[in-house]
């Protein structure tokens, strides 16, 4: 076994004239120091010498055992990976992939990008946000998440059709949060939604999706572009 790293070309050159330097400049020392010095200094060179002996008799380059890839790996990527915190990556897959971390029964047979409203409110506005453009209409998001909600009201199997959900995001006049979206709930639970809707928001805002904006204050900024 090598004990030394193996240089390049130009270094190793360099290195053995520093090496060879020192050591004439050492070996000069010596001549001129007291006889005491100098036998201590033979001691210490032996006992080094008789060392370096022994380990390179003993020891073996760990590369020449079989199976040492069990042990020994230089998989970097891996560590950087464990390591490396990546917490975009994992709120994106926390919000759109539920069942990844929660392992409910409730979510198992739904699909990833489907909307239910067994799903966490955050969830289903995240959903919801990722078919939005730039600019969204915040009265459009509610009506959206409210639709979502109905199927609490339809049952466990209550579908929702395709077309309420886009419907919701075209052709809907701005209209302030107090006015409640066309349901079939009762006004208790319309309170109740609408509480549920600004504390979704808020959590996407505190998470960095979505800003407040001037330009258009019924109006939030969507700021991430990319799905898991």
């Amino acid at each position: 076994m090598r004990l030394g790293v193996d240089e390049g070309e130009e270094g190793g050159r360099q290195t053995k004239v520093s090496r060879k330097l020192k050591m004439e400049e050492k070996k000069g020392e010596l001549e001129r120091a007291p006889k005491e010095v100098r036998e201590y200094e033979g001691i210490v060179e032996a006992v080094k010498t008789f060392i370096m002996e022994i380990l390179e008799m003993s020891l073996c380059k760990y590369t020449t055992l079989p199976f040492h890839e069990i042990v020994y790996y230089s998989n970097v990527k891996l560590h950087e990976k464990t390591f490396t915190a990546q917490p975009r990556a994992a709120i994106q897959t926390a919000l759109a992939q539920p069942l990844h971390y929660l392992n409910c029964d409730c979510c198992r047979d739904i699909a990833t990008d489907a909307l239910s409203a067994t799903q966490h409110d955050t969830c289903i506005l995240y959903k919801l946000y990722l078919e939005c453009n730039r600019m969204i209409n915040m009265y459009d998001w509610f009506v959206a998440f409210g639709v979502v909600l109905e199927r609490e009201a339809r049952g466990a199997k209550g579908k929702i059709e395709e077309r309420e959900v886009q419907g919701c995001f075209h052709a809907i006049p701005v209209i302030s949060l107090t006015f409640c979206p066309p349901r079939t709930r009762s006004p208790a639970f319309a309170h109740l939604d609408r509480a549920r809707f600004i504390r979704s928001v808020a959590e996407l805002q505190f998470l960095g999706f979505v800003k407040p904006t001037n330009r258009k204050t019924d109006h939030v900024v969507r700021l991430t572009w990319m799905n898991v």
